[in-house]
């Protein structure tokens, strides 16, 4: 087989998901594309390296240094937190029409069988949640994770720690039409935004 071919199918074998037959198909379709194509398609990609394409204060997509959200805090309800797992999370929200707060992503939540965070990026620990409490005037913490043992654990990870510093704040979860185990950027941004309306104090536990 030809080595440059190869080398293109290692390319799309770094995804998730993609076994040889599929990585050696789609390599076979970039082939196929006109110049113009392959040209914006490398174009795009070279936007990405050397810039982890993160927001700085909420851990959001953004080739900016802020997102959008970040960007232009003054719409925006600066006492209300949402804590979302995944970046992919604050589109579903957004699109609900249910949030007008901001942001704080912690890629990962909190492996409660080896007591370590399952991280899915090099933002270190939850340093920017807790960043993003000291800096903002925060009342309220949302919670925006998907239903299971491990967002539990996480949830009351984070409350406790945070509490030691910040006794006064009001944390709440979602609370209304969440599956066991669903991501919350495969729900409907409907049910997403009824959950947000019907939210939990877990103060009132």
């Amino acid at each position: 087989m030809n080595k440059d071919l190869q080398e293109l199918e290692k390319i799309f074998r770094l995804f998730p998901g993609l076994g040889p037959i599929t990585a050696k198909r789609y390599a076979k379709v970039f082939l196929n594309l006109s110049d113009h194509d392959k040209n914006n398609c490398i174009n795009t990609m070279k936007k990405f390296v050397g810039n982890s394409a993160r927001c700085k204060e909420c851990g959001n997509f953004s080739l900016s240094e802020l997102c959008g959200i970040c960007s232009d805090k003054s719409s925006r309800n600066c006492e209300l937190l949402c804590v979302v797992e995944n970046f992919d999370d604050i589109e579903i929200i957004e699109k609900s029409n249910s949030f007008n707060g901001i942001y704080v992503v912690t890629d990962g939540l909190f492996d409660f069988s080896t007591k370590k965070k399952k991280k899915t990026s090099a933002i270190p620990d939850f340093e920017l949640l807790y960043e993003r409490i000291r800096s903002e005037k925060i009342k309220e913490v949302l919670f925006s994770f998907k239903y299971s043992v491990e967002a539990q654990v996480t949830i009351n990870y984070i409350v406790e720690k945070i509490k030691k510093e910040f006794n006064d704040l009001q944390f709440s979860v979602l609370n209304f039409g969440i599956p066991a185990g669903i991501d919350i950027s495969l729900m409907d941004s409907e049910s997403i935004g009824e959950s947000i309306r019907h939210r939990r104090n877990l103060g009132s536990e």
